[in-house]
């Protein structure tokens, strides 16, 4: 989850972990939501967000994947995921990494029925963690989707148990559709959260797709942007190491918001290409 901003080894770079599980772009996937995001501490521009969804059709599987970057309190932060569901949220497999200026952190987990086995790497020591899971546990990252299949609507709660992959540990949370609320232009609904320690708001569409989060305690909020120069600005971006992660370099246009600037446009140029009227 996008949460796990808040917060050994010297060699051993982002390039590197990526390589672990790169993949190439599977052209049985359908993107469900790709878009960039800013992160504010305070109202800072602190960093950005990319996040892709997909469902890979060929092999009944969701896909999550994200890439944070940033700078928090004058500390450097990556993190990525790639993380794969079946269609019913049970957990098939996830790999993440973390580098917090050059503390480094791997965890490559993969289920089988209610067990998780994953390998936890600090760039000094492996360790091999077996677990059982809960029956319903899934994996943090498909909350949104979760949710919308099981229906949403103002008033209802959701109670559960999830991975969250940042640690690979089972947390308890627990999400609570407020009411429906206008946001940034779209309906949406709002959800009080509650997982792993912290609580933040979210607002999502009623497909899915989640504009921005806030966390008034932490003074950290996500906001979902139109485009890439707006959520990336200044902070570096390494087209290679996307581009490893993803499989591609992500456009960052499959969201509500850049649905309704590229219909704005095209009515704008229709507007624009209306010939004059003769005197």
């Amino acid at each position: 989850m996008v949460w796990t901003i808040y917060f050994n080894r010297f060699f051993l770079s982002l390039t590197v972990f990526l390589a672990l599980f790169q993949s190439p772009v599977n052209a049985q996937a359908k993107v469900l939501f790709e878009g960039y995001s800013k992160i504010l501490v305070a109202g800072v521009h602190a960093g950005y967000v990319i996040q892709r969804y997909e469902l890979d059709e060929k092999n009944k599987q969701f896909v999550s994947t994200y890439y944070i970057r940033g700078n928090n309190s004058g500390r450097q932060f990556v993190e990525s995921l790639k993380a794969r569901s079946t269609t019913s949220f049970k957990p098939v497999s996830y790999q993440y990494t973390s580098q917090v200026d050059n503390q480094i952190k791997a965890i490559d987990a993969k289920f089988a029925g209610n067990q998780m086995s994953a390998v936890i790497d600090d760039g000094k020591l492996k360790n091999n963690v077996q677990k059982e899971l809960p029956n319903g546990t899934f994996l943090s990252t498909f909350q949104a989707y979760l949710m919308l299949k099981n229906g949403v609507s103002p008033g209802k709660k959701y109670d559960f148990s999830a991975v969250a992959e940042e640690s690979a540990e089972v947390q308890k949370g627990e999400a609570l559709i407020e009411k429906e609320q206008a946001y940034m232009g779209q309906s949406t609904y709002k959800i009080l959260n509650s997982f792993a320690g912290q609580k933040f708001v979210s607002f999502m569409t009623p497909r899915g797709h989640v504009l921005a989060t806030e966390s008034p305690a932490q003074q950290v909020a996500t906001q979902l942007v139109a485009s890439r120069n707006e959520a990336v600005a200044k902070f570096p971006f390494s087209e290679k190491n996307i581009k490893t992660l993803f499989g591609n370099l992500p456009s960052g246009q499959v969201h509500a918001l850049a649905e309704n600037k590229q219909s704005g446009d095209r009515k704008g140029a229709s507007i624009k290409s209306k010939p004059e009227k003769s005197k």
